[in-house]
């Protein structure tokens, strides 16, 4: 049998129910009330795998019903995709793309340009994998985060056809493959749970097996196993189903009681929401629940509109909080909300319903695929220029990029190979100069840590007299753990590179090691540090503290909070606790051989913080993000604090 791919008058479908749409204002309400106010609804995020489940019965349905019927069409199918998914994405790209224009630092709004383009091509859940965990502080600043869910659905619609259409072509089981593939994913999602938690969430191959589950419904109802057409005496059906509906909303607020951020989901917990879903749907729209509750007019207009809802409510919550530099109070948030229902309902009717029903259906179809494609370079282009940083070029903020620190010391040749080759977060295995010994110095420096050890080479480079070998170990994002462990606990390259660097000390034993991690300094700490090394073979050690850690970025703290002019010197948005634990340590620090180094004594006193060195915010700020220093601040740090120290601990 061919199944037809030209276009076909019009594919069948499922009657509408009201009950559905209930659920989906069920599904869209949790999800927004946990974002605007998380303390409320802990588990308010399995909104989305309500959502999940639903797309996957509905579009199921939709499938197995037209290959029944064989009239189905791929080319009909995503067409009708298209104009119901990228109107209202559309509008909100664009408004996300002007708004950041105006309020967004360059690497602000390069990173809201790749993100655009990933959500244009429905691959966001992809960029956000390689980025950051969901529920991290950083996600509050991200508009488009929540265009992930998204592109998992927009996956299952271009994979799930292509597989079902091969499997009926072939005389397959059609409810076999929809439980077979099921089945290898949740089975993926268990096992990956374990080892890698932000993979299992944004993964589609783990996600799948929600929206199978509705396809899997789908498949039993049209097979006449459904309660609507059973043979049950009416009464036998009002109590299974009531039974069914009761159960699964009991399970939808368990989930979203039991379910919280620190849990390992998807996982096993994800079953909660899912179960629940399906015994709701399966009840059917007669069931007491879904006829009473869930066809509610106002639960029904919700789930009309509950697509842009979702759409606008993160952006504007986003965009607030990072104008705020903080969470916005509790009324601002409520106003977002209720903007964003507004928002929402303006985009259903004067948007989403014209393009998605009435006239010229084909011409539609290509305009929206034009300018989707249009809005995912217009985002590419974005990212790639930096974020346009011309557009606030009389503060010059596209120098306080993380490429900076690259950039900056590009023209020194050894300097250069200290960032792009000495890093084990970037390589597996790094570069010999790296740490070889050159016996033409007279005295070698081991400078060991992570990412804030990274930050110090250029200050080292440019301030080391001649006659010293400068040697670097990184391994960015690691913890500092005990050395005598082999194993981290943590990412997979902490621990061949702290393995690593106890080699290198055990062989080099280099005459100072200077260490610095971003990390809880004690003194039981620095003891048992201290002890390891000097049982390598160390000689002396010198201890880095913990850079000023600013609330958030400098350079967004400098834009959005400072008044202008912009002072010297700030007496907020800095952790002052951790300064005067600094200050603590520096007191009471008390080792043989070993120093430790108050970074942010020479950026702090009474005064404030140091916001920027020298006659201008353009040619000094002191941070590049929230505690690396930039070069600027690495060199002064160096020339002022570090250099002296080395020299006055260098062996006779």
């Amino acid at each position: 049998m061919v199944i037809p791919l030209t276009p076909a008058p019009h594919l069948l479908h499922p009657k509408y129910r009201t009950d559905i749409d209930g659920l989906r204002a069920i599904a869209v309400l949790v999800v927004v009330a946990f974002h605007a106010f998380p303390q409320w609804v802990t588990g308010g995020f399995i909104g989305v795998d309500i959502f999940f489940v639903i797309s996957g019965f509905l579009i199921s349905t939709i499938l197995y019903e037209n290959l029944a019927a064989k009239q189905f069409s791929f080319l009909t199918f995503y067409a009708r995709r298209i104009r119901r998914i990228f109107p209202a994405l559309i509008l909100v790209l664009l408004t996300c793309f002007g708004v950041g224009w105006f309020v967004l630092l360059p690497d602000e709004y390069a990173q809201l340009g790749h993100h655009m383009a990933a959500g244009a091509g429905f691959v966001q859940n992809f960029v956000l994998w390689g980025e950051a965990n969901y529920f991290d502080n950083l996600a509050e600043t991200k508009p488009l985060l929540h265009l992930w869910s998204l592109g998992i659905e927009e996956q299952f619609y271009i994979i799930w056809p292509l597989l079902l259409w091969l499997a009926y072509r072939l005389r397959a089981n059609l409810l076999v493959v929809t439980l077979l593939i099921g089945g290898v994913s949740f089975f993926l999602n268990i096992e990956g749970i374990k080892g890698n938690a932000t993979a299992t969430f944004y993964s589609p191959q783990t996600r799948f097996w929600e929206l199978l589950a509705g396809a899997t419904l789908a498949y039993v109802n049209l097979s006449g196993l459904r309660f609507a057409n059973s043979p049950v005496k009416p009464q036998g059906l009002s109590r299974w189903s009531n039974g069914a509906a009761t159960l699964g909303m009991a399970l939808l607020i368990l989930g979203l009681v039991l379910i919280h951020k620190k849990s390992l989901f998807p996982g096993w917990w994800a079953l909660l929401p899912v179960l629940g879903t399906i015994l709701i749907l399966w009840a059917g729209p007669q069931a007491w629940l879904n006829r009473t509750v869930l066809s509610n007019r106002v639960l029904v207009w919700i789930g009309l509109i509950s697509y842009p809802l979702y759409l606008w409510h993160w952006a504007l919550l986003s965009f607030a909080r990072i104008m705020e530099s903080e969470t916005p109070n509790e009324w601002v948030r409520l106003g977002l909300v209720l903007s964003s229902v507004g928002l929402a309902a303006l985009t259903y009717y004067w948007l989403e319903k014209p393009i998605r029903f009435g006239k010229y259906p084909t011409a539609k179809t290509i305009a929206l695929i034009i300018l989707m494609s249009i809005i995912g370079y217009l985002g590419y282009n974005t990212y790639q220029r930096d974020g346009l940083g011309f557009r606030y070029a009389k503060y010059n903020f596209s120098q306080y990029n993380e490429e900076l620190r690259t950039t900056e010391i590009i023209g020194r040749g050894f300097a250069k190979e200290i960032e792009e080759r000495c890093d084990f977060s970037l390589h597996q295995t790094i570069a010999k100069s790296c740490y070889s010994e050159d016996l033409r110095y007279r005295h070698q420096v081991l400078l060991w840590g992570d990412s804030t050890a990274a930050m110090l080479t250029y200050g080292l480079i440019n301030n080391l007299p001649d006659d010293y070998q400068l040697q670097t170990i990184f391994e960015s994002g690691c913890p500092l753990f005990d050395l005598k462990k082999t194993t981290s606990g943590g990412n997979d390259y902490c621990t061949p590179a702290t393995l690593f660097a106890k080699k290198i000390m055990s062989s080099n034993k280099p005459e100072l090691v200077i260490v610095s991690f971003r990390t809880t300094w004690s003194t039981e700490r620095f003891k048992a540090i201290t002890d390891e090394l000097h049982a390598l073979g160390v000689r002396n050690i010198i201890f880095v503290g913990k850079s000023v850690e600013w609330e958030i970025g400098l350079p967004s703290f400098v834009f959005r909070k400072m008044r202008r002019p912009i002072a010297q010197r700030s007496l907020l948005g800095f952790n002052a606790q951790e300064i005067e634990h600094n200050n603590a340590l520096q007191a009471e620090f008390k080792l043989k051989n070993a120093e430790f180094l108050n970074t942010s004594s020479i950026f702090c006193d009474q005064q404030g913080c140091l916001v920027y060195l020298g006659d201008s915010l353009e040619k000094g700020i002191t941070s590049l993000d929230r505690f690396h220093l930039s070069a600027v601040a690495a060199d002064y740090f160096a020339k002022t604090l570090l250099v002296p120290q080395i020299i006055s601990m260098k062996s006779p």
